[in-house]
């Protein structure tokens, strides 16, 4: 469900369905329309960007390319075992 290139990670769609479960109390994702999404957490934000997803083996739905809050990409990430 996650992809990384460089610098740069990806997730899926299944991704984006499993890690609201996974993030601590206070961490909501909201859906901007038009398969755009960001994740508000207590230390920041997440974007989750449908428009520079990049296809990866394995994905599960769309691909988008994860931005943000350094301090909200982390906490994320440190939550995304098992996604």
């Amino acid at each position: 469900m996650m992809h990384k290139v460089g610098d740069k990670i990806y997730v899926d769609t299944a991704f984006l369905n499993a890690i609201q479960a996974k993030m601590p109390s206070g961490s909501t994702m909201h859906h901007m329309g038009y398969g755009e999404f960001y994740l508000q957490t207590p230390v920041g934000k997440v974007q989750f960007d449908r428009m520079r997803g990049k296809d990866f083996e394995g994905q599960d739905g769309r691909s988008h390319l994860i931005y943000g809050d350094t301090p909200a990409v982390e906490l994320m990430l440190a939550h995304a075992e098992g996604c």
